[in-house]
Formats: C-alpha cells, sequence, structure tokens
C-alpha cells in the first residue's frame, strides 16, 4: 500500500482501481504471470477487483475480514482528514483495538507495542488515501468468474 512498510506515498484520494493495479505492476515487474493472492480488509477488496479485473492472474484467492462495501462513507473520509491534519497517532490506539483482544493485549504487551509503532510510521497521506478508497468501495455486484476444477485439482 502506499505510504504503508517504507513504500511511498502520493497524494490521495487513491481507488480499489489504482491499488489494484498497483498490485499488477508489481507481479509484472517480478515477472510472475499468475499467483495467489490472500487479502485481509483493504487488502481483500483489491482481491476482489484483481479477481474481476485480472483473472487470468489470480490463480487463488483468500479474502479475510473484509467487505465489498464498508459504509459509512463519512466515517472514512473523516479519518483520512484526520490523520492529515494530527498525524497517524491520532488514530492508532482505535485502530489497535480493533485488531488485538484485550486479553491479548494484556498478555503481550510487547507484540501490541510494536505494532503500534509500526503502524505510527505509515505515511498519514498514504493511510488517508487508502481510507478514501474503501469510503468509494461498493462492490456488492460482484459475480466472480467462474471455474471448472478437474478431478486432479
Amino acid at each position: 500500500m502506499p505510504g504503508h512498510g517504507g513504500a511511498a506515498a502520493w497524494p490521495g484520494p487513491y481507488t480499489i482501481g489504482q491499488l489494484g493495479a498497483g498490485v499488477l505492476t508489481l507481479l509484472d515487474d517480478l515477472g510472475v504471470e499468475q499467483a495467489g493472492y490472500a487479502g485481509m480488509s483493504l487488502g481483500g477488496m483489491i482481491g476482489m477487483w484483481l479477481a474481476c479485473r485480472a483473472p487470468d492472474r489470480i490463480a487463488a484467492l483468500a479474502l479475510v475480514c473484509t467487505s465489498a462495501h464498508l459504509p459509512p462513507a463519512a466515517g472514512w473520509h473523516d479519518r483520512a482528514a484526520r490523520v492529515r491534519a494530527e498525524g497517524m497517532s491520532s488514530v492508532s490506539a482505535q485502530v489497535i483495538g480493533r485488531w488485538f483482544t484485550p486479553s491479548f493485549a494484556e498478555r503481550e504487551p510487547a507484540v501490541v507495542r510494536s505494532v503500534r509503532a509500526t503502524l505510527e510510521q505509515t505515511d498519514p497521506e498514504g493511510y488517508a488515501g487508502c481510507c478514501e478508497a474503501i469510503a468509494e468501495m461498493e462492490r456488492t455486484w460482484l459475480r466472480f468468474p467462474q471455474r471448472t476444477r478437474s478431478p486432479a485439482n
């Protein structure tokens, strides 16, 4: 994702199509014709786009904790504006609170601190642009291509 994990961010807003095209560019750059794809949350939304727009490139698809539509859009736009104005630390506690159960956080506080620190290093523009992509995601009309499987598969 732009702005995540040291990847450069560009000014948002982003679209799911732009993020999906980025995955295809990465596959092309690596010389990968077809790949298995697993995506969680926004990554799953991108996976849906890939499966519909480039099904020949996706050999297997795993969608985890995601949705074809995640309203309300205003909440995502508000989060984008907040991180642009106040930085990642303004949302990190809320985000981390969804990722870890209270019992895990109590048992493994160093893990939670480490993940939070990584989240807070995310470029706010990249994070905001991704929030805006989620806000505009509406794919409840999706119909994935049907594949036939041979008995050996």
